[in-house]
């Protein structure tokens, strides 16, 4: 299994969608969000070959809940998280 790591740029969209889901609803709500979405981060361990490739270079992409996208590499010993999308702030 690959460990996965979340890169700092990664951690800082994390930490904005958490106040952006707290500004639309509460606290709970985007706790409850946040928790769910790093269980699927650490899933990554596992699952690490899904997920589509969205260009030729080597990145990959897995939806989460319909609304988010997680973009991450997979490097020789790891899975590196590099950003997390969130479609819901389009709105």
């Amino acid at each position: 299994m690959a460990k996965v790591e979340i890169a700092t740029a990664a951690l800082e969209d994390l930490k904005e969608l958490a106040a952006f889901i707290e500004s639309r609803s509460d606290r709970a709500t985007a706790d409850g969000y946040l928790e769910r979405l790093y269980r699927r981060i650490a899933a990554l361990e596992i699952m690490r070959l899904r997920g589509g490739r969205p260009s030729r270079r080597q990145y990959q992409a897995i939806g989460f809940e319909q609304r988010a996208t997680i973009l991450y590499r997979r490097l020789r010993d790891r899975v590196l998280v590099v950003s997390v999308l969130y479609g819901g702030r389009l709105r």
